[in-house]
């Protein structure tokens, strides 16, 4: 889905590891090997604060509850998707941030930024 992947961007090839020993593990083992970079999500290190959504909105959802995950995950969801509001056009997107000052993504993949920012 183009609005996931816009919310997402390079977050989306993150990996989600159980704590950042496990991450550090992998990174002595990515510089032992030289074979690249990459960024680790530590489940147990993730705190993540989900905004205040419109309740009751008939044009917007929060991302997050679009998706389907398994519920260890849950912080690392909420840590990429948990702050944007999915909405059917930019009007509406536009509407959201001003009024709620939240991240919204259209479902054509039009991301309008907590700022302002399109």
């Amino acid at each position: 889905n183009i609005a996931v992947e816009q919310t997402a961007g390079q977050r989306l090839f993150n990996v989600v590891v159980k704590n950042e020993e496990v991450a550090s593990t992998l990174v002595q083992a990515l510089q032992h090997s030289r074979t690249g970079r990459m960024q680790f999500l530590p489940l147990n290190r993730l705190r993540v604060q989900v905004p205040e959504f419109p309740k009751d909105a008939n044009d917007a959802q929060p991302l997050l509850d679009c998706l389907r995950y398994d519920a260890k995950f849950k912080p690392a969801m909420q840590e990429i998707f948990g702050k944007t509001l999915l909405c059917k056009n930019t009007e509406v997107a536009s509407h959201y941030r001003k009024s709620y000052n939240i991240g919204c993504v259209t479902i054509d993949g039009d991301k309008i930024a907590k700022k302002g920012a399109v």
